[in-house]
Formats: structure tokens, C-alpha cells, sequence
């Protein structure tokens, strides 16, 4: 079952050639990163043991390489990041043996050296940059969810998910309690991993939305969620008014059609209906 490890990999060849090395970079090898455990090996004899996403990244690298190789410029950056895998899997042969060593070795340049040159040579402009980040931030959204599921049931979907395909890999990443509260490792296997991450995406988000640089446009599915979000919203805010002001249960619907209710005479407790101001328009905002 370890061979489904090839299917991130068929995939990075089809929207390479279909679409863009850029597609596969961020459709296929970051959505693999982010969602599909690093214990979760194809295990080989007399051959480094892939994780799905590094059988991603292989053929995209290749394909990279014949195509984009011209635009390569080194920089002082280069020459600190490249001796570092050699080292250290220099120093794993010396004290492990070789079988330990090419795995290091593996896993350092398709995690670490690999990204780096297709970072280079494709994410090389502000458009590509802020696409980047729109499919960071979108995916750890949708990461959020499972940690709030793994938090209130203590047990991790990745690792009942990828337990089937990758039997006995993963026993050893178990869930931690703290105080009596489950830590969340999420697909990283560790807590801190995983919470470095999730504010990693936290800050990319804080700066698409400082920068005004997600998309106005909405599909129309979109924009009716958006408009029943807001119209419940919008409901409980005039819901909130009403009571604040004391008035009768006339007031309600109006407001149940999204609609606020005429104040004709003053109010007589201006002090609740700033509250329900207030905090209506935290609820819009949270919903909308």
C-alpha cells in the first residue's frame, strides 16, 4: 500500500505538462506538504524511503530544471544552504551507517534544497508571491477545522486516515495531553510544529488583508452564502436593538426579513443599544 506515494507524483507530471510547473508547485507538491503526514513512508529495500510529498517534488524538479535552469543566479545564499545537507549526511554515515545516511540525505534535499530552487526559479514575482500565499492560507483554513476536531475528541484524522495505507508508521506520534487538554499535531506529527505553522499562514493572512490583495470577485454560490450569512447577522442585530430599546415583539419581524426596525420614539436605554451596536458588528464581521 506504500506504492499510493506515486499518485502525488503522477499528478505533478500532469499539471506540469497540462498547465505549469507553478500549478504543480502549489496545487499538488504544497497541498501534499501540508496535508500528508512525514511518517507516512514507501519503504524500500537498498533505497531512500519517499513520503508523498517528496515523490512529488522529484519529477517537478527535473522538469524544472530543463526549463527554467538559464534563469538561475547565485547568491551568497546559495553557498550556505547547499553544503548543508552534504554535512550532515557526511556525519549520519560516519556514526549510523550508510542505510541511515541516504535517507537523511534524501530527505534534506526534497525538503529543504529541492524547494529552494523551485522557489527560486519560479516564485520570482509579486503576482506569483500573492498566489502563494492565497494557497497557504487557504489550506491551513481548511487545516483549522481538523484541529478543532482532533481538540475536542483527542484523536488525530490524519493519523486514522494514513494508518490504513501506512500500517505501524505512525503508532509512535500519539496524542499528548496538557492539563488535561489534547495538544493538536495536526498532519506535522508534533504540536509545536503544527502551531508554528498555523501562525506562519496567520501572518500571511494578516498581510493579504493589509495589502488588499484578496480578490473582490466571488463565484455566485459564494456570494449567496455570503448574503444569507449577513442577512442572519443582520437579523440578530435588529433582534439585539429591540430588546435593548424595550420594545415589543413587533420589533422581530422586520428583523427576521434582514430588515432594522424604525425607532419612531427615543430611546430609553441608549447604553444597550450601543452594546448591541457594538457587538453586532463583531458578529458581521465574524460571519461576513
Amino acid at each position: 500500500m506504500g506504492s499510493v506515494v506515486l499518485i502525488p507524483a503522477a499528478l505533478s507530471v500532469w499539471f506540469c505538462l497540462r498547465r505549469s510547473p507553478v500549478d504543480a508547485l502549489l496545487s499538488v507538491y504544497l497541498t501534499a506538504v501540508l496535508f500528508c503526514p512525514d511518517w507516512a513512508r514507501w519503504v524500500l529495500p537498498r533505497l531512500p524511503d519517499p513520503t508523498r510529498d517528496e515523490a512529488a517534488i522529484l519529477p517537478l524538479i527535473a522538469l524544472v530544471l530543463l526549463r527554467y535552469r538559464p534563469r538561475w543566479k547565485f547568491s551568497f545564499l546559495d553557498f550556505l544552504i547547499f553544503p548543508l545537507p552534504l554535512i550532515m549526511g557526511i556525519s549520519e554515515y560516519v556514526n549510523a551507517g550508510y542505510a541511515d545516511a541516504q535517507n537523511l540525505l534524501f530527505d534534506m534535499l526534497a525538503s529543504s534544497i529541492f524547494p529552494y530552487m523551485m522557489a527560486k526559479l519560479l516564485i520570482n514575482s509579486q503576482a506569483l508571491r500573492v498566489r502563494f500565499a492565497k494557497h497557504l492560507v487557504l489550506c491551513l483554513s481548511l487545516l483549522f477545522f481538523t484541529s478543532l476536531y482532533e481538540f475536542k475528541f483527542a484523536v488525530n484524522p490524519f493519523h486514522t486516515l494514513f494508518s490504513r495505507f501506512f500500517p505501524g508508521q505512525g503508532d509512535g506520534w500519539v496524542t499528548i495531553f496538557r492539563k488535561g487538554f489534547p495538544r493538536v499535531a495536526g498532519p506535522f506529527s508534533h504540536a509545536i510544529l503544527n502551531g508554528v505553522v498555523l501562525m506562519i499562514g496567520l501572518q500571511f493572512a494578516i498581510w493579504l488583508k493589509d495589502s488588499r490583495l484578496w480578490e473582490r470577485r466571488k463565484s455566485n454560490l459564494s456570494a449567496q452564502i455570503e448574503s444569507f450569512c449577513r442577512c442572519a447577522a443582520g437579523s440578530v442585530a435588529h433582534y439585539l436593538h429591540a430588546r435593548a430599546a424595550n420594545r415589543s415583539r413587533s420589533f422581530l419581524l422586520p428583523a427576521l426579513a434582514g430588515r432594522r426596525p424604525e425607532c419612531k420614539t427615543p430611546c430609553s436605554h441608549p447604553r444597550r443599544c450601543h452594546f448591541a451596536d457594538r457587538h453586532s458588528g463583531g458578529g458581521l464581521v465574524s460571519v461576513g
